[in-house]
């Protein structure tokens, strides 16, 4: 069998979107602690509904597709509607669903999702079931996302043995805050073999726990800010590491080589799916060999495709429109 460039392990979910607003549903958003409000015990009226494609693996592995590569899929599905709806939207972008496995003892996962002015609050099911793939195909490069399931720590150890068995495999990796604060078996052995690890700020900070008390003194600029952070997170072992601030823009370090970006302006619809949009962006950028400015470049322009549309898929970027 031929090696695909990227083999992409996780999650995978149907996303249901319901799109709200004040003045109809009696919602407000605090701005100071970001807590979305809505009447309790009535019915809620919805402007808008939209059905996307979502989970990490998922979307990573549609904007890998549309950026030109060959891209294999690798998690489990529930025998129902909505795990054959899933496989048909990725049949329809060209990923690879040999790996897929149908899991008759589960559901499929599922979240509805609730925007309001842009933002969104996730309402997430994962149908029980086993963690550990059954077969993970030859691949350039693995992507292990965040697990859906109850132990992201049988992912973690797939990927483990998988490098142990092809020392030429390449990870990128992109844990949870969960994860973070609650560290499962085999996380620290997997940042020591990761080529490209990418968080957002508050994931950062979570993995560097007590040293983010120096970036409260506030002497440090938000680029030497985020540097402050990779840096402390290189030394965990990841040969890259990129750091996204939403709206603000992203930086990203490889020894003493480091580059930030401003974030590209956009039309914010909602924001789901836009760390994933980044990571395919930045990730394909990587497996074509082109340096970490352009990297970095790629992911940004990706995110900002993926807000600008429903969903985490439908706005990714292909090769032609990225570069």
């Amino acid at each position: 069998m031929d090696k695909f460039d990227v083999a992409c392990l996780g999650d995978a979910t149907q996303d249901l979107f319901f799109f709200i607003d004040d003045a109809s549903v009696f919602c407000d958003l605090d701005t100071a602690v970001c807590e979305l409000t809505l009447r309790y015990a009535q019915k809620i009226s919805v402007n808008k509904f939209a059905r996307s494609v979502g989970g990490n693996a998922a979307n990573v592995s549609v904007g890998l597709t549309r950026l030109g590569l060959n891209v294999a899929l690798v998690t489990a599905l529930g025998n129902c509607g909505t795990g054959e709806w899933i496989k048909q939207e990725l049949e329809k972008e060209k990923v690879s669903l040999d790996f897929v496995k149908t899991d008759l003892d589960r559901d499929s996962n599922i979240s509805a999702i609730l925007v309001y002015k842009g933002e969104r609050t996730i309402l997430s099911y994962h149908g029980d079931g086993g963690d550990r793939p059954e077969i993970v195909p030859p691949a350039n490069w693995l992507y292990v996302s965040r697990s859906a399931g109850r132990n992201s720590g049988e992912l973690f150890a797939v990927a483990i043995g998988l490098k142990k068995t092809d020392e030429s495999l390449k990870i990128a990796f992109n844990p949870s805050e969960k994860d973070l604060k609650i560290p499962p078996e085999n996380l620290d052995v997997l940042l020591k073999i990761t080529d490209v690890l990418i968080l957002n700020r508050d994931e950062g900070m979570t993995l560097i726990g007590e040293k983010f008390s120096q970036l409260t003194n506030g002497e440090l600029s938000w680029a030497d800010g985020l540097r402050f952070i990779a840096e402390e997170i290189s030394k965990k072992g990841p040969k890259i590491v990129a750091i996204t601030d939403g709206s603000m823009g992203a930086v990203v370090l490889k020894e003493q080589d480091f580059c930030c970006q401003m974030a590209k302006p956009a039309n914010v619809v909602e924001t789901t799916g836009a760390g994933d949009a980044f990571f395919s962006g930045f990730l394909a950028a990587q497996v074509y060999s082109l340096d970490l400015k352009t990297s970095l470049k790629w992911g940004i322009a990706n995110s900002a495709g993926a807000v600008s549309q429903i969903g985490g898929v439908k706005g990714l970027l292909t090769k032609n429109e990225i570069s």
